[in-house]
């Protein structure tokens, strides 16, 4: 029951591939969604913003862990999956995964996120490794997401030079007020 269940992820002779690996979604909204798998890349997926793609889940908004799992698709084509230490873990072919001890997939093997909440047969994120004739038109489960920088700050209108003057006669910039709560003794 936990051993492959079929062909090894692998790329053509020669170095060329007529045919995607992709993760096809079991079930979901809509359904047969397909996440493609590139050679040489490496797709996380999860709840927080750092990932790949982003899962978010309808019954149970913490079944999915931030930064989840990944799958890596090499060079050479072989496929694997790595829970990243996810609370509610990462099934192939019904075996929980071992937290980061990558595990290769064959063609056909079941991969589920997290487990089934009650009224439900099945984990809302069931994917199974299919291949697909090259440019088939996979889609993601969703849009890649930017990488992530710092976060910018929202100013309010007493926060800047320009909202102080406008303010009330006595109200000042928050650069100022800082700056009079550090001269003042404590």
């Amino acid at each position: 029951r936990c051993r492959g269940s079929g062909k090894m992820a692998e790329e053509e002779p020669g170095g060329h591939t007529d045919t995607d690996w992709c993760l096809e979604r079991l079930g979901g909204d809509p359904p047969g969604q397909r996440l493609q798998l590139l050679p040489g890349t490496e797709v996380t997926l999860g709840r927080g913003l750092g990932v790949t793609h982003q899962l978010l889940a309808k019954d149970s908004s913490l079944m999915i862990s931030r930064n989840h799992c990944c799958f890596r698709l090499t060079a050479v084509g072989a496929c694997t999956v790595t829970d990243n230490q996810s609370v509610n873990g990462v099934w192939v072919n019904g075996c929980r995964l071992v937290a980061h001890q990558p595990r290769a997939l064959c063609e056909g093997d079941l991969v589920q996120l997290g487990v089934p909440v009650e009224q439900h047969k099945q984990a809302e994120f069931e994917y199974r490794l299919v291949r697909r004739a090259a440019g088939a038109g996979s889609t993601a489960t969703s849009p890649p997401l930017p990488p992530r920088g710092r976060a910018k700050r929202k100013l309010e209108c007493r926060d800047t030079e320009l909202g102080a003057t406008q303010d009330n006669a006595g109200s000042s910039s928050k650069v100022q007020r800082l700056s009079q709560d550090q001269l003042q003794p404590h």
